[in-house]
């Protein structure tokens, strides 16, 4: 495995790629640059389609395909801001010279169950982290069963998804994603200003005069808008390098921060003074105050690693990713046909089968840390090595020392971690609804829909066949009354996934009988029948 010094080496190298007129490696001619020029795009759209398809790893490979877009267009070296903490989870190809995932781990678990480790009394406490079972440079994805239905942050409606964390020595990168109801869905598009524009990003501009500012859904829910996390911290130091807080939109982010880079760079490249810096400032403060919670949270969850991963009711599964649903995909073929190591049919998927009754709320408390104040990190011109923390040599950034306080730079100081923070979850043993098997007789034979609904099966069956367009009815084969209907679904949707005719929707090609005992299975070990009256 390469080292942290080897990789950023390699970045180097990367994000200073310019295809094809500056295009130069030694021993490399045009027709072989052209050719690892289409490679690369390939292997891009591939990074995008192998994943286990949860939450956490989709958000996160969008992530890596806009930074991708950027090196192929020969901008590598204009990256967002976001990619100050997710370059933490990327490795380069070679000779490609594409933005790779590092090896990853899924694991899914109920919101409860990771919430009474967190917050039992024995716990490690402090900044133990598990070296033995956590890889450096390997991603791991801690998705939430149901999150998104039932785990709210600080009293506020901000459900919590789970959160994808890497090490690097002393150093943990975390990226936490949530979502929060839309507030903004019918303004008109906004004319960009482009003489407010960096020069460095006028490329940006070049294909549009207008962004659209309305809020994103959050997958394929159309009501809600996803919230993103992004913080990092050193063990060693004991301190917090940077925090981001991401509203997505349709063409661009809202974005909240306290990283000391960003306000120097404002200061330096943009010319704030001191007065619009402490205006900026104080804008992103009061947002991350907002949300301080989410990251008292983001901070713990590391201390769930060895829990996690020696947890005695773990199911192994194989996920199918899009480059096996999507197989007869002309993209697919032709990547394929290149046999990239990259292109993986499955994705390993590690289950926590275990649940535990729900709690009203937990009370966490923060690690030790501190907000970062003697320095940050600054990227380097490309091939540039600099100096770490300690005076180690390390590549593509370098250690800024600053001998200014933060009042000085903005004014006032970023608000530290609260003394305590408050989850929430409801008990979903109080939510009940239906798990369905339907059948449309217009579709070939074999094809089925499983879905759940919280009204009855027929009613749901009925709205499908005035939002469908299909010619014949939706009839209902079988169903079953449940706890935790969402859940249910969610895990069954998991089993089936080998038979899934496309990953957006909820229909499955296969036998009614594999169908009906796989329901049934999930039923049994979530202990989520209801006991019908006689």
């Amino acid at each position: 495995m390469r080292t942290r010094a080897d990789r950023f080496s390699l970045l180097a190298k990367v994000l200073s790629f310019r295809p094809p007129a500056n295009f130069s490696l030694p021993g490399i001619n045009h027709k072989q640059a052209e050719n690892i020029s289409r490679r690369a795009s390939l292997i891009s759209r591939c990074e995008c389609m192998n994943g286990a398809g949860l939450p956490l790893d989709q958000k996160l490979r969008s992530f890596i395909a806009e930074y991708n877009n950027r090196i192929l267009l020969g901008r590598g070296d204009q990256q967002p801001v976001s990619y100050r903490i997710l370059e933490s989870f990327v490795q380069p190809g070679f000779p490609e010279l594409i933005l790779e995932m590092l090896p990853e781990t899924n694991l899914l678990v109920d919101a409860n169950v990771l919430m009474d480790h967190l917050t039992e009394p024995n716990t490690p406490a402090g900044n133990t982290i598990p070296n033995s079972l956590v890889e450096d440079g390997r991603i791991y994805h801690i998705n939430l069963r149901g999150g998104h239905m039932d785990m709210s942050l600080f009293d506020r409606d901000i459900r919590f998804h789970g959160a994808s964390i890497v090490k690097h020595g002393a150093e943990i990168s975390i990226m936490g994603l949530s979502s929060i109801v839309k507030t903004q869905t019918n303004e008109p598009k906004v004319r960009i200003d482009k003489d407010k524009i960096h020069p460095a990003k006028e490329f940006l501009t070049n294909l549009r005069d207008e962004i659209d500012t309305n809020d994103e859904d959050f997958f394929d829910d159309t009501n809600r808008q996803p919230l993103i996390y992004l913080m990092n911290y050193d063990l060693e130091r004991e301190t917090i390098l940077s925090r981001y807080i991401l509203h997505e939109q349709k063409d661009t982010f809202d974005i909240a921060t306290d990283s000391l880079e960003t306000y120097i760079e404002l200061r330096k490249a943009f010319n704030f003074d001191s007065q619009r810096l402490s205006e900026h400032f104080d804008a992103a403060s009061q947002v991350l105050k907002l949300n301080e919670a989410a990251f008292v949270l983001l901070s713990q969850i590391p201390q769930s690693m060895k829990f996690l991963l020696d947890h005695d009711e773990i199911r192994l599964s194989r996920q199918p990713t899009d480059l096996f649903i999507n197989k007869n995909e002309s993209i697919v073929r032709k990547i394929n046909k290149e046999q990239f190591p990259q292109a993986r049919k499955y994705a390993e998927l590690r289950t926590i089968l275990a649940s535990s009754p729900a709690a009203n709320e937990y009370i966490m408390e923060p690690l030790p840390l501190k907000i970062e104040s003697g320095g940050y990190w600054k990227k380097l011109s490309m091939g540039s090595s600099g100096a770490g923390k300690n005076g180690e040599e390390v590549y593509g950034r370098t250690w800024v020392t600053v001998t200014e306080s933060w009042s000085e730079i903005v004014g006032s100081n970023p608000s530290e971690l609260p003394a305590k923070a408050v989850v929430q979850i409801k008990d979903q043993n109080d939510n009940q609804g239906i798990v369905y098997i339907m059948r449309n007789s217009s579709h070939k034979r074999n094809i089925f829909k499983v879905g759940f609904t919280t009204i009855d099966s027929e009613s749901r069956a009925k709205g499908l066949d005035s939002a469908s367009g299909v010619i014949d009815h939706f009839n209902v084969v079988i169903d079953w009354k449940v706890k935790r209907p969402r859940i249910v679904e969610q895990e069954v949707h998991l089993r089936l996934q080998n038979y899934r005719i496309t990953k957006r929707r909820e229909f499955f090609l296969v036998e009614l009988k594999i169908i009906r005992e796989t329901i049934e299975t999930v039923i049994s070990e979530m202990n989520a029948a209801i006991p019908q009256p006689t």
